[in-house]
């Protein structure tokens, strides 16, 4: 009977363990970011160390810059069944500890409606209102994970309606704009955008962005390639489905 309650359970913990990376599988996340008027740069993010924050356990989440190799720790995560949830840094008070906060549920249905940890310094609030428009699966270098396209609906300070910011959440892998969000301002009104280029576990490519042909086929960052801010036209003034950006160089 031992054995046979053994092995039912397998499965069960395989899968809780697949919603989101945790350290014994040497994860590592590639980001690219940039803005509007500056070079793109890319940054690495790992897990680190077991900590206990209010009574829990976390993992650290440690950021570097290459070709530098020396971490720092941007925040704290942890994974609780389908739920990841996550404690910050605050860059404006000492770096003090945030309150927990949800980051992912990786069991949330179409159209239900959560609140997820905030993602914007515009956002003085500790969550926002989430939901998933559509979920599917998909098969991504031969490993199939489900995905959720989900939009968050952004307060904001000056009174306007709540601005709407779109991103995918990949089981085992996270959000394809940052796995670790709430660390990266991501709404439409940020000018630093950021995206996942590729992941890996135990050394091994688990996933490519679609727009790459590798991990090494990164943007330029050549200083060739900058935006001259003194000669920069955008068009139309009113735009709704369309805007040009032109300068000198592209």
């Amino acid at each position: 009977m031992k054995i046979m309650f053994f092995w039912l359970l397998l499965p069960l913990v395989a899968y809780t363990q697949s919603s989101f990376p945790n350290s014994a599988t040497d994860p590592l996340w590639l980001v690219g970011a940039g803005n509007f008027f500056g070079n793109p740069y890319t940054a690495n993010y790992t897990l680190g160390s077991d900590v206990v924050l209010y009574g829990k356990h976390f993992e650290e989440i440690l950021i570097y810059f290459p070709p530098d190799t020396q971490t720092r720790v941007e925040g704290y995560v942890r994974t609780e069944g389908k739920k990841v949830y996550i404690v910050t840094l605050d860059p404006f008070n000492a770096r003090a500890l945030s309150k927990e906060k949800l980051m992912y549920d990786f069991s949330l249905e179409v159209n239900k409606k959560i609140y997820c940890a905030a993602f914007s310094l515009d956002n003085p609030a500790d969550s926002t209102l989430c939901w998933a428009v559509s979920t599917d699966s998909v098969v991504y270098r031969g490993i199939k994970r489900k995905t959720w396209n989900m939009w968050y609906s952004e307060w904001t300070p000056t009174g306007d309606p709540p601005q709407a910011a779109f991103t995918t959440w990949i089981e085992g892998v996270g959000s394809t704009t940052q796995p670790f969000f709430p660390l990266y301002c991501m709404s439409q009104g940020c000018e630093i955008s950021s995206h996942i280029v590729c992941f890996h576990e135990s050394n091994q490519l688990k996933f490519l962005n679609p727009y790459y042909e590798s991990c090494d086929s990164l943007i330029s960052t050549n200083t060739k390639d900058q935006i001259d801010k003194t000669d920069v036209k955008l068009y139309p003034s009113l735009a709704s489905h369309q805007l040009t950006v032109e300068n000198n160089h592209f």
